[in-house]
């Protein structure tokens, strides 16, 4: 079977409220490996939460795809991974006190051949872009997130609360293990991939992000697509006053 091909394009930026950039990103193209990270803490801890699960999940991924045979990762192999993450941040709250209650979310996925294998735990967001649809795989972890999830607000009150402040409910956490989101998804050549955290969504309605895609699709070649909506994704979002660090990686499937 064919090797998947893809092309990535990836930034962060701190914004400019905080004094620290608490997001990390995994990019391990030779592995088709990816990953973004938002870290909380109050109040510090935020920046080392997502850089110490980031650098485990690289380790372990890389260790595996250089020592398996197979490269087809299972859903059990990543809940393991990401558990021992969160064994990793009570390691380290446990040896400094001023760390206890930090954490990340994570948000990521592993491309091979026809299926994309998706981990997912708090609020960063992963959508694709599929012949102009833009489709939400993620739920997020959040008080509002569950409430939707459980039929207890509409379409229209989630559409119009998603992007607001909301407590998270699940995220890689230093004093209890919580259940990460683990599913497959068929991907298509032409599939565009978007993985953020909530310092781009809160800026960014659904209509929006595809706006976005069309606006440099209709305005760019093929070559310059994925850069340019890179820039303008960042852009539009320090114009909007970026309250909070911001990252995105795009994956597009060639």
């Amino acid at each position: 079977m064919q090797e998947i091909k893809l092309k990535i394009h990836y930034g962060t930026h701190p914004g400019f409220v905080k004094a620290r950039n608490e997001d990390s990103l995994l990019i391990d193209e030779n592995n088709h490996f990816f990953a973004v990270a938002d870290g909380m803490s109050e109040p510090h801890g935020g920046d080392q939460a997502s850089q110490s699960v980031i650098e485990l999940l690289e380790l372990q991924e890389k260790n595996f795809f250089k020592s398996s045979q197979s490269r087809d990762l299972t859903s059990r192999m990543l809940r393991d991974w990401i558990l021992n993450c969160q064994k990793k941040l009570s390691e380290l709250a446990n040896e400094n006190k001023m760390l206890s209650g930090f954490g990340t979310t994570l948000t990521g996925a592993h491309f091979e051949r026809e299926k994309a294998h998706f981990f997912h735990i708090g609020d960063s967001r992963v959508y694709l872009l599929r012949e102009n649809a833009l489709i939400s795989l993620t739920s997020d972890h959040t008080v509002v997130g569950e409430e939707f999830e459980a039929n207890l607000i509409s379409e229209q009150e989630w559409q119009e609360l998603k992007n607001e402040h909301s407590p998270l409910t699940k995220v890689i956490f230093s004093e209890e293990a919580c259940e990460p989101d683990l599913f497959e998804f068929d991907i298509k050549k032409n599939d565009v991939f978007l993985f953020c955290t909530d310092g781009l969504t809160k800026y960014f309605s659904d209509e929006s992000i595809v706006n976005v895609f069309e606006n440099c699709r209709n305005n760019f070649d093929g070559d310059n697509f994925l850069s340019e909506c890179l820039e303008a994704f960042m852009n539009e979002t320090l114009q909007a006053g970026a309250k909070d660090n911001v990252s995105l990686i795009l994956i597009q499937v060639l």
